[in-house]
């Protein structure tokens, strides 16, 4: 929160620091006993995760479905039912009149929540730890839904396809709880 009230107020100033604090040696520096550590330790990852891995160091991306990932449970439905309750009265998006946010602003990291759980299961963590090469930090979390827009109006920003600017390495993953149809 810090950060982001800085870079707002003095981005003149800040993006410079935060160029160099995210670039290559600096990071490396920053990040060098989780690199050590993951070196000494790396996770056993069985074939999907391989591949998930693969797939992410070959274009950045890796698709597969919960329930490839987690056969012994059934936990779509489980999902579907907490972000249902969540997104009932989640507030519109300040900057991306689009989106809905469950959790807001500050969301409030509770263990329990079955979204929550997930992001932390050993299988998913091994797999951004791979990725990733280091042992990785879990940062941030948010719960959105995107509200269908008319075809006339113009997709804009994070609609479209697009890649996070400054960002280097980053794991992201994105439980999609419903179908997503191709409209052309």
């Amino acid at each position: 929160r810090i950060i982001k009230h800085l870079r707002a107020r003095f981005g003149l100033f800040f993006n410079p620091y935060y160029a160099l604090r995210t670039s290559g040696p600096i990071l490396s520096f920053l990040q060098r006993e989780s690199y050590l550590c993951y070196k000494k330790n790396p996770p056993l990852l069985d074939q999907l995760q391989q591949k998930i891995v693969a797939d992410l160091k070959q274009s950045g991306i890796a698709i597969t479905k919960l329930a490839e990932l987690f056969p012994e449970k059934n936990i779509l439905p489980e999902l579907q039912e907490n972000a249902e309750l969540l997104l009932k009265d989640a507030p519109l998006g300040r900057k991306k009149q689009f989106l809905k946010y469950a959790w807001g602003d500050h969301p409030v990291l509770e263990l329990e929540n079955p979204i929550i759980k997930i992001a932390l299961e050993p299988r998913v963590v091994n797999i951004a730890n791979a990725y990733l090469e280091l042992y990785s930090k879990f940062s941030f979390f948010s719960l959105n839904t995107t509200i269908p827009q008319n075809e006339e109006v113009e997709q804009k920003g994070s609609q479209r396809w697009h890649r996070d600017p400054g960002i280097n390495k980053v794991c992201k993953m994105f439980i999609y709880l419903s179908d997503v149809s191709d409209q052309g």
